[in-house]
């Protein structure tokens, strides 16, 4: 299977947060030992400001075993899609064209969307199997 992870949880393990860091390292670890685990390179612009590296970035990939896979053309045109029918119906909340790229990403590239964020994924990415790491 092939997994792809939110910056959600990757901002887990990077910051350490208190509350969700293990939980996402051990779901990270569990689903490497599934199959694959890519990123976006929406997911690696916003993990990027905390190592302030290509090097220390590509490292931190690397040791989780995760792989950049680029959007392609189909993801990039699904994102912007859903992201017009969440503006019609919702009138503009919060969310951000880039939530929609990481979800549309998953959708094309993965069977998973490993995140915290599956309250905001469900509706929009039916298809996509949403998997939050502490039911790993």
């Amino acid at each position: 299977m092939i997994s792809a992870v939110d910056s959600s949880v990757l901002l887990d393990i990077l910051i350490g947060d208190a509350q969700f860091s293990k939980t996402s390292m051990r779901a990270i670890e569990l689903m490497g030992r599934r199959g694959r685990i890519i990123v976006s390179p929406v997911v690696v612009a916003e993990i990027f400001p905390l190592l302030s590296s290509r090097i220390l970035t590509e490292k931190f990939l690397s040791d989780l075993s995760i792989e950049f896979v680029e959007f392609g053309l189909e993801a990039s045109i699904l994102a912007g899609g859903i992201f017009i029918h969440y503006k019609q119906n919702k009138g503009g909340k919060k969310q951000v064209i880039a939530d929609f790229l990481v979800g549309a990403h998953a959708l094309m590239h993965a069977q998973a969307l490993l995140t915290r964020d599956q309250g905001f994924y469900r509706p929009y990415f039916k298809e996509l199997k949403i998997i939050n790491p502490a039911q790993v």
